[in-house]
């Protein structure tokens, strides 16, 4: 069925007006292409919710039709990402759903090993049909996909209209139905839950940078996903809070720089005190044994 234009510009107009901050996205603020704020996303934001509780115990459906809460799709002590969309959406929904998936594949994480992908449609007009047709097309995006595992860790749910508001509500996602063109009005967002369901992380935007998704499951993970490189090298990286994204501190790279050279310094000194134990060792096994001389003395 073809949109009428207002479907098609309201969700155009929201992207506009996204801007990519630490704890919000403030969608009351004009978009600098234009003259005031669009009445369908005025006063519309993702709130910083950042340690608050993660109600697991919510109901949803999944896409076989089962009844499930939110800690059945967790992974037992991995952190979850989670995503709010409608499933009808022409433009916001899809494209961020697929920036998501572009950044995991990015990601030596594996979904269904180290972590658990949620994502939660608010809108009751969509079926389990229609859930399990964008999970499909969603997994196939996964470069991992072949995986038993990553199967179990892409879960796509359907929600009451008070489940929904609920879960929304806790993590600071706000949504609009405007009922003219049929649509929703609506942020974009990637929220990290822990394995205790707490809040986080939220990633804001239409585009999800691979660096910043890793290094928010691995704080989420607390140490129980990644190598230990991996949490090395994260503890490189601070959070900017006028920009939402993970930046490199320079205090905390030189003191892992100077770790790094003390290690690689260790290692060739003891590589080259190992080589002359060695050579030494060779060269005693190699050289002659001393010559032996026996005196004989003629009695008289």
């Amino acid at each position: 069925m073809i949109r009428n234009a207002a479907s098609l510009i309201a969700p155009f107009l929201a992207s506009l007006a996204m801007g990519v901050g630490a704890h919000a996205q403030d969608f009351g603020k004009p978009s600098p292409f234009l003259q005031e704020t669009p009445k369908e996303i005025d006063g519309l934001t993702i709130e910083d919710r950042l340690g608050e509780p993660v109600p697991m115990d919510l109901e949803f459906t999944d896409s076989t039709g089962r009844t499930v809460t939110l800690g059945d799709c967790a992974l037992d002590g991995r952190p979850m990402l989670l995503q709010m969309v409608y499933l009808r959406c022409p433009l916001l929904c899809p494209r961020s759903t697929e920036e998501l998936i572009d950044s995991l594949n990015e990601i030596s994480l594996d979904m269904g090993e180290d972590y658990s992908l949620v994502l939660v449609t608010f809108d009751p007009r969509d079926s389990t049909d229609d859930v399990r047709f964008y999970r499909d097309v969603t997994f196939a995006q996964y470069a991992k996909s072949s995986s038993d595992s990553a199967k179990q860790g892409l879960r796509v749910l359907t929600a009451t209209p008070d489940n929904a508001q609920t879960l929304a509500d806790s993590i600071g996602f706000q949504y609009r139905y405007l009922p003219k063109s049929g649509e929703y009005s609506h942020g974009t967002a990637v929220f990290v839950v822990t394995p205790d369901a707490n809040l986080s992380r939220t990633i804001t935007g239409l585009s999800y940078p691979s660096r910043d998704l890793k290094i928010a499951l691995l704080e989420a993970g607390d140490g129980k996903i990644g190598t230990t490189f991996d949490l090395i090298w994260m503890s490189c990286f601070q959070l900017d809070p006028d920009t939402g994204t993970y930046v490199l501190a320079a205090y905390r790279f030189m003191q892992f720089s100077g770790v790094l050279c003390a290690v690689v310094l260790g290692s060739f000194i003891s590589f080259l005190v190992v080589r002359d134990r060695q050579r030494r060792a060779r060269a005693l096994s190699q050289s002659p044994a001393p010559a032996t001389v026996a005196l004989t003395g003629t009695a008289r």
